[in-house]
């Protein structure tokens, strides 16, 4: 694709995959959108969007989310994070 994506979107659980591709592009392709797909309960996305963190919750979805901000986190280019209910995720993970 020669560094020509538009966005990544990915989960977080010890934030090295978001950190590690956030910084890659962040180099070769900076103008690609990095978006967190973070499970409602998971305090992460109202990290992103508010800079504080709230309370956490529960969800079924497995590795990903967090009741805390993993130490090795670097959301500094994520603009934006969208929270998906247990409900959606596992519609979604069906459909495919």
């Amino acid at each position: 694709m020669d560094h020509k994506v538009d966005a990544v979107v990915c989960g977080v659980g010890s934030a090295g995959t978001m950190t590690g591709l956030s910084r890659y592009f962040g180099k070769v392709a900076p103008d690609t959108e990095m978006v967190l797909a973070d499970p409602v309960g998971s305090v992460l996305a109202d990290y992103v969007r508010t800079g504080k963190v709230g309370v956490a919750g529960s969800w079924i979805v497995e590795g990903i989310g967090e009741d805390f901000i993993p130490p090795i986190a670097d959301f500094s280019r994520v603009s934006k994070a969208y929270s998906i209910s247990d409900e959606e995720a596992c519609t979604t993970v069906r459909d495919c």
